[in-house]
């Protein structure tokens, strides 16, 4: 009636954080199987994508690019 010993309450709460174990374990299976889409093709592309752009931005705040060439090499890459 009163769970383990009397202890009722600390028997709930350890149940209950059992239960919450149980359902990050099985979120984080499935986010580790369907959630790591972003690592792909398309992705890595994106990312060299702003990285080039970074690049060219850079260039040009130092003035080792002219406008029209930065403006060419944005051009080239979108």
């Amino acid at each position: 009636m009163y769970g383990l010993f009397g202890l009722g309450i600390l028997w709930f709460a350890f149940h209950a954080i059992c239960w919450l174990l149980v359902a990050w374990f099985l979120l984080w299976i499935i986010r580790s199987i369907f959630g790591h889409r972003h690592h792909g093709r398309a992705y890595r592309h994106w990312m060299n994508m702003d990285r080039s752009h970074s690049i060219i931005r850079e260039r040009y705040a130092k003035g080792e690019i002219t406008k029209e060439e930065f403006e060419k090499m944005t051009q080239d890459l979108g």
